[in-house]
């Protein structure tokens, strides 16, 4: 399976950088090789989640927890301001700080600090990102500069965003998943889904509904 979860019907804005090519402003050196395609959403070495968190009633938690239960089978880090650990893995305090291979970030984070720490992303040679939290253009025009801040980092630093205001990627055949949905997660089979709006669907990815259905990726 794979889906990918955006709230508005704005192609535009959502997903904004997911399939358009911005080459980077910048000299900084790219790690992965990758900057000019879209395979670290779908073949990450290594899946890096900012803004995880130990408390299970977080979207960090819930986005941790399932990347661990998927199966991935790449390099997983967690990075946490605070520190500490997290599902025994050590929870680095910077993404600058996570060691190779990382092709993949996962952002939790609030709305206002989510341009800065795009912009580490990049300055980690980091080329994908998926952008969960919210507080943007749906947020008034606050969270619209918000959103144009952050778009003009993804620019610069030649990064393919996906987000913001989104919940995630889930592969169930490589399988990754970068969701705070619930468990358990959908079986393995042979649908693919592409949501621009989810509320209506999300009973089918969660609870007791998941475990009659099976997707492809």
């Amino acid at each position: 399976m794979f889906f990918v979860v955006l709230p508005y019907p704005d192609y535009t804005v959502r997903g904004f950088d997911f399939l358009s090519r911005h080459p980077s402003t910048n000299n900084h050196h790219y790690n992965t090789g990758m900057e000019s395609s879209i395979d670290p959403f779908f073949n990450p070495r290594g899946v890096v989640v900012i803004g995880a968190s130990t408390h299970p009633e977080k979207l960090g938690y819930g986005v941790a927890r399932n990347l661990i239960q998927s199966g991935y089978r790449g390099a997983v880090c967690f990075v946490n301001p605070k520190g500490g650990n997290l599902f025994t893995r050590f929870m680095y305090k910077s993404v600058t700080e996570v060691p190779d291979p990382v092709d993949l970030a996962v952002l939790i984070v609030p709305a206002p600090v989510a341009a800065e720490s795009l912009r580490l992303c990049g300055e980690r040679g980091i080329h994908a990102v998926i952008l969960i939290s919210s507080g943007f253009r749906e947020a008034g025009p606050i969270g619209v500069a918000l959103e144009t801040n952050v778009l003009q980092i993804a620019r610069q630093y030649g990064i393919r965003l996906l987000g913001p205001n989104c919940i995630g990627l889930l592969d169930t055949h490589l399988p990754l998943d970068t969701t705070f949905l619930p468990p358990p997660s959908p079986r393995p089979g042979e649908i693919a889904l592409f949501l621009i709006r989810v509320l209506s669907v999300l009973p089918l990815l969660t609870g007791h509904c998941a475990r009659d259905l099976v997707f492809h990726d």
